[in-house]
């Protein structure tokens, strides 16, 4: 077991090491909690999703939400080390920042949970340009992640709704005129840019720059789609075809309810995502346009799945719902799943676990606790997480 420095403590997976980088509780300031560093202030209250960025000096940037009212964004700043060395807001005055994604030119998407006015911000985890609201989502709604990839030649964003479909959604009129009893919302959004924003995006000359990714996001006549699953008509509804719909009263939410962390694997095309109400784990092949799904529950592994990040051949999934909440891996493969950080102690009170991801070279990754700590894991033998694993223990249903 590990400490965080309070006498709180986790359980890493054999083979494992980590480090407390800032922690916090719900009143910093009154019992001794100390500032991420001296004169920048506390940790941020609700700490959620978050993203891992490469700085030139050979640290990272970690761009962190604030999943409160108000929320926004705070970058932790890191040597080589992973010691904190900056720490600064990026983006405030918005609400319930939950989860997000990162993009290829190297800016986080944060995303409000808080329908009907939640939108998704881009954020330079630098700090050098302004944070903007983006058009990647239709309308306000309950935006929990977002992910980039490109398909059939499309650079395109796909954002996860945690909203209750047809639980009074503000949403009701359909793009026919007709109404739609307790609305429509928590369907997958599939954002595709018009001509105009993709030419000046692949115009940018040598590589895709920071500037020149940007605006991409930024397209008012995008094209907005909605997820619609199609299973199979046999007795296994464990797989299916897919389709992308305009009008979002002709999606169906409801095989997907509350959708949260998105992930997309650049190689293979494959789209995944976890859905919390069901405890389901989706897996979409872009190029066939069929889908295979599963439960996000093995074994000790019980609670509802939030933020997720794909890493090499796995998928790891951050739980929130009780105690003990954790950090584990999937390998779609294999069926393999394996804890790899938990809550060891009630210290921790079932907090959120959430914020997962890596940095370029796979050899740290990065969570965060909400409103406990953040933490760098890393590998004993300093090998990536990727590489082959340390004798995983699969957790048997």
């Amino acid at each position: 077991m590990i400490d965080d420095g309070k006498g709180r403590n986790i359980r890493l997976s054999k083979g494992l090491i980590a480090k407390a980088i800032a922690i916090r509780e719900n009143d910093p300031g009154n019992d001794g909690f100390p500032e991420v560093l001296p004169g920048k202030g506390y940790l941020h209250k609700d700490n959620d999703g978050g993203g891992i960025f490469e700085a030139e000096d050979g640290g990272y940037y970690y761009a962190s939400n604030s999943e409160d009212k108000p929320g926004g964004v705070w970058v932790l700043k890191t040597n080589e080390d992973h010691d904190v060395v900056d720490y600064y807001s990026v983006l405030e005055g918005t609400l319930d920042n939950c989860a997000g994604g990162s993009t290829p030119w190297g800016t986080w998407v944060s995303c409000e949970e808080e329908h009907p006015v939640g939108y998704c911000y881009q954020v330079d985890p630098e700090g050098i340009i302004e944070a903007e609201r983006t058009e990647v989502t239709a309308y306000g709604g309950n935006w929990e992640a977002f992910a980039f990839g490109v398909e059939d030649g499309k650079p395109r964003g796909y954002t996860t709704d945690d909203d209750d479909p047809g639980s009074g959604c503000d949403n009701t009129v359909c793009l026919d005129g007709s109404e739609k009893e307790g609305g429509y919302c928590g369907a997958l959004d599939r954002y595709t840019p018009s001509d105009e924003y993709i030419d000046q995006f692949y115009k940018r000359p040598n590589k895709i720059t920071k500037v020149g990714g940007w605006n991409l996001l930024n397209d008012p006549h995008a094209k907005h789609e909605f997820l619609k699953l199609i299973p199979d008509d046999s007795s296994d509804k464990w797989s299916g075809s897919f389709e992308w719909v305009e009008d979002p009263c002709h999606a169906n939410p409801e095989l997907y309810p509350k959708g949260e962390g998105i992930h997309i694997d650049p190689v293979n095309h494959i789209l995944t995502f976890v859905a919390k109400t069901n405890k389901q784990i989706f897996y979409l092949d872009l190029s066939a346009g069929k889908y295979i799904e599963d439960t996000t529950t093995r074994g000790s592994i019980t609670e509802q799945p939030d933020n997720i990040r794909g890493l090499g051949k796995d998928i790891y999934v951050c739980n929130d719902g009780g105690y003990p909440n954790a950090v584990f891996r999937i390998n779609p493969a294999t069926g393999c799943y394996t804890k790899v950080i938990e809550e060891a102690d009630p210290g921790y009170g079932g907090r959120e676990f959430a914020g997962v991801d890596f940095t370029p070279d796979g050899r740290a990754m990065y969570v965060s606790v909400q409103n406990r700590a953040i933490w760098v894991v890393q590998r004993e033998d300093g090998l990536p997480f990727d590489a082959k694993t340390l004798d995983p223990i699969c957790e048997e249903d």
